[in-house]
C-alpha cells in the first residue's frame, strides 16, 4: 500500500466515525425537536422530525406513530395512511390506529379502501366505548358512499375557481368576507403571523394584498376571521393566540368589534366574559340584522354545547350598539352534532344557514351544509354537495349578496395549480346558469307594516304588450317568483282596501340575480260621491250586431262575472253587453283612479265604445274598447289605441259573456 493511499484511507475513516457517531445520537434529538415543534402546532416539521428519528431507530413504532399523527394534522393525508398502515401489525399498542388509517384514506378519496378499512377496524375492534364507535363508523361509511355517489351529481353551472398571486400562497389563506366598499377581505398566515389583508373587487391574484386601510393597530396577538354588519356600521373579527401556529379550529380565539368613525375605526373592543368565556375558543362571527335586531353567530366550545365546537347565537338591538348582547343560545341539535360545527354564514333573503361539520355524513373532514330556518329552528340539515365540497377540509362559505357566487375554503388539491393538501386556500365559485328570482315585500305605506294576505300580478312586457305569466296571494306579504334574464316585466301588488301600486323592471344585469323592491299600498278613503274613486260602470249602448246575434244581457244592468281562462280568473262586475258564441275587446289599461272626463278616456270613443271592468278584489277598472266579432278586425284597431298613449293596450277574448283572457295574433 503507498504511503498516499494509507493517508487517503486514514482520512476517511477520521470523517465517517464522527458521521456514524452523529447518526447514531441525531435520533434522540429528533424526537426532542419534534415535541416542541408539535407543541408549536408547526405540525409539517414535526411529522419530518418523528419520521426521520424512526428511520434511524425503526423498533420504535412510537416514532413512526407520532410521524403519522402529525402528517395528519398537516392534513397530508397520503403520508399520513402510508405510516398507520405500516403499523397496522401493531395494533394492540395503539388502539384506534385503524381508524385513524381509515379516516386517511377517505380524506385522500380513496373511498373503497376507506370503507374497507372502516369495516375491518369495527370488526377487529374489542375496546371500550363500541356502541358509540359503531355510530362514528356508520357515519364515516355512509361519507364514503356519498362520495362515489356525488360527481355523478354534481352542479355542473358552478364553476371553481383558483385565485392565485396574493391571495393564494404557500400559508394558509382562509377567511374571505366581502366588505361593504366592494373590497375583499381575507386572512392569512404568512410571515408567520395570522393578519387580515385587503383587495380590490378582483381576486385573480393580480392585485395588491395589504392590511385594510386606517384598521388599528393589533399589539397582541393574531387578527382574522372579519364580518361586516350590513351597514358597514361595525366589524366583527378575532383575536388570537400568538404563542403557536395558525392552527383553524385549535388556536384560542376570542370575538372583538369595531365601530366606524369619520376617520376610520374605533379601538378594538371585546365582546363580554359569557361570550369570550376563560379557557374557550370563541371564533368564526357572523353578523346580520333582522327586523330591528343584530344577531351575531360564532363557533365556540362553550359549556353546556352538544360536544367540540359548536355554533351559538347572541343578539342585541341593532340600534343601540351599546347595549349588552343576550346571552349566548345554542343552535340545537339539528345543527350541533358530537363532532365540530364551525364558519356560519346566514342569508337573509333564503333564510339559510350555510356552515361546516365534521358530525353530519361527509365525503371528507369537514364539508359544508346548508339548512333553513332560524334561531332554534331548523329543518334538516343538507350537504351542499360537490363542487363545493371535497374528500379534504371545506368550510369558511360565503355568498356574493348578488348571488352570483361566493368563497369557500379548502386544502383539496387543484391541478397543477395546488398540488396538495397541506394548506388551506380560498377558492372562488360563479353560477354560470344563473337562476333570476323577482322577491320583495308589501307594506302598509302609514304604518310601515307589512301587509298580510296581498294580491301580486306579474306581467311580461314584450312589444308594448303584457302578458300575465304569474298571479298569486301571498299570506305574509313576501312576494317571490321565478323570472328569466333579458325581459321587461311589470308587477302590480294590490289588496282590497288599499291603492293598486306597480313597478317595471328588465333584467338586464348581468351581475344581478334577485330583483324586486318593497311596495308600499296606501289605505283608500271612503268617497261616496266622488266619480274618480268610484268604479265606473258605463251605459253605453252595444255596438251594432246582426239580427240574429243573440245577447245574453244588454248594456245597462250590473252583473258580476269570473274569468275563466288559465292565467285570468278574477272576479269583476260590469255592465257590458253579453253576447252569445265568442267575440273580442282591447283592455286600454287598469286603473286604480279611472276619470272617465280625461282627455286620453274621451279620445277613445273614437275608436269604439268604451267599457268597463271592475275588479272586486282589487278595487282596481280595466278600461276596455270594445266589442269585435272577428279577431281580426280587434288586432287591425290595436295600433292606433297604443299610438293614443297606452302602449300595453292588449286583446282580450270573451265566450258566451265571460272573459278568457289576454290572446295574441
Amino acid at each position: 500500500m503507498t504511503k498516499s493511499l494509507f493517508f487517503s484511507l486514514f482520512a476517511f475513516l477520521l470523517l465517517i466515525q464522527p458521521l456514524a457517531a452523529q447518526k447514531k445520537e441525531s435520533w434522540k434529538q429528533l424526537v426532542k425537536d419534534a415535541e416542541v415543534l408539535a407543541v408549536k402546532r408547526d405540525y409539517a416539521a414535526a411529522a419530518d422530525h418523528y419520521e426521520r428519528a424512526w428511520r434511524i431507530k425503526e423498533k420504535k413504532t412510537e416514532l413512526a406513530f407520532q410521524a403519522a399523527e402529525n402528517y395528519y394534522q398537516n392534513r397530508n393525508y397520503r403520508k399520513a395512511a402510508e405510516l398507520y398502515q405500516l403499523l397496522r401489525d401493531d395494533a394492540d399498542d395503539y388502539p384506534l390506529l385503524g381508524l385513524k388509517y381509515a379516516r386517511s384514506l377517505k380524506q385522500d378519496g380513496q373511498y373503497a379502501k376507506a370503507t374497507e378499512a372502516f369495516e375491518s377496524f369495527l370488526n377487529s375492534y374489542s375496546g371500550e366505548g363500541k356502541a358509540m364507535l359503531r355510530d362514528i363508523i356508520s357515519n364515516e361509511i355512509a361519507g364514503c358512499e356519498l362520495g362515489t355517489q356525488l360527481p355523478a351529481q354534481m352542479d355542473k353551472a358552478i364553476e371553481l375557481v383558483f385565485p392565485g398571486g396574493t391571495v393564494n400562497t404557500g400559508s394558509m389563506e382562509f377567511g374571505p368576507v366581502s366588505a361593504p366598499d366592494g373590497s375583499f377581505r381575507f386572512s392569512s398566515d404568512r410571515g408567520g403571523v395570522a393578519r387580515i389583508y385587503s383587495m380590490g373587487q378582483e381576486t385573480n391574484g393580480s392585485g395588491t394584498a395589504k392590511t385594510p386601510g386606517n384598521f388599528p393597530v393589533i399589539q397582541n396577538g393574531q387578527y382574522c376571521h372579519g364580518s361586516y354588519t350590513p351597514d358597514g356600521a361595525r366589524f366583527y373579527f378575532t383575536i388570537c393566540n400568538a404563542d403557536e401556529k395558525w392552527d383553524d379550529v385549535n388556536t384560542r380565539c376570542e370575538i372583538y368589534y369595531l365601530s366606524s368613525m369619520n376617520n376610520g375605526w374605533s379601538a378594538p373592543q371585546r365582546l363580554p366574559d359569557y361570550i369570550n368565556a376563560a379557557g374557550k375558543n370563541a371564533t368564526h362571527p357572523f353578523v346580520f340584522y333582522t327586523g330591528s335586531e343584530e344577531w351575531l353567530f360564532f363557533s365556540s366550545n362553550l359549556d353546556g354545547g352538544r360536544g367540540g365546537m359548536d355554533l351559538w347565537y347572541v343578539k342585541r338591538p341593532k340600534d343601540n350598539p351599546q347595549a349588552a348582547f343576550s346571552q349566548p343560545v345554542n343552535l340545537g341539535p339539528v345543527v350541533n352534532t358530537a363532532g365540530q360545527e364551525i364558519s356560519p354564514f346566514y342569508d337573509t333573503e333564503k333564510e339559510t344557514l350555510y356552515f361546516s361539520s365534521t358530525g353530519h355524513i361527509s365525503i371528507g373532514g369537514f364539508d359544508i351544509f346548508q339548512t333553513k330556518g332560524q334561531t332554534s329552528s331548523w329543518s334538516m340539515v343538507e350537504n351542499i354537495g360537490m363542487p363545493y365540497n371535497s374528500s379534504a377540509d371545506d368550510f369558511g362559505f360565503i355568498s356574493d349578496v348578488n348571488q352570483t357566487g361566493g368563497y369557500l375554503v379548502s386544502n383539496r388539491p387543484f391541478g397543477g395549480e395546488k398540488p396538495n393538501t397541506t394548506n388551506t386556500d380560498i377558492f372562488r365559485f360563479n353560477n354560470l346558469n344563473r337562476r333570476l328570482a323577482l322577491r320583495g315585500a308589501v307594506y302598509n305605506k302609514t304604518q310601515g307594516d307589512i301587509l298580510e294576505d296581498v294580491q301580486v300580478d306579474l306581467y311580461q312586457v314584450m312589444e308594448g304588450m303584457e302578458r300575465l305569466v304569474g298571479s298569486e296571494q301571498f299570506e305574509d306579504g313576501r312576494y317571490e317568483f321565478i323570472i328569466e334574464p333579458n325581459q321587461k316585466y311589470k308587477v302590480e301588488c294590490y289588496k282590497t282596501g288599499y291603492s293598486l301600486q306597480n313597478f317595471a323592471f328588465s333584467t338586464d344585469d348581468p351581475s344581478r340575480v334577485v330583483y324586486g323592491e318593497a311596495v308600499f299600498l296606501e289605505e283608500e278613503q271612503p268617497e261616496t260621491e266622488d266619480p274618480v274613486s268610484a268604479p265606473v260602470l258605463d251605459e253605453q249602448p252595444a255596438p251594432a250586431k246582426e239580427v240574429d246575434d243573440e245577447f245574453l244581457n244588454a248594456a245597462g244592468r250590473e252583473y258580476t262575472e269570473s274569468g275563466y281562462g288559465p292565467d285570468d280568473k278574477l272576479t269583476y262586475k260590469t255592465r257590458s253587453p253579453r253576447y252569445r258564441g265568442d267575440y273580442f275587446k282591447i283592455q286600454v289599461s287598469a286603473e286604480s283612479r279611472y276619470n272617465p272626463g280625461l282627455k286620453k278616456f274621451q279620445n277613445l270613443k273614437a275608436h269604439g265604445s268604451v267599457e268597463t271592468e271592475y275588479l272586486v278584489k282589487a278595487k282596481v277598472t280595466r278600461v276596455m274598447i270594445g266589442a269585435f266579432f272577428d279577431a281580426e278586425e280587434a288586432f287591425e284597431k290595436l295600433p292606433a289605441i297604443r299610438k293614443l298613449g297606452f302602449p300595453g293596450a292588449f286583446v282580450v277574448k270573451y265566450s258566451d259573456g265571460r272573459r278568457f283572457g289576454k290572446i295574441n295574433p
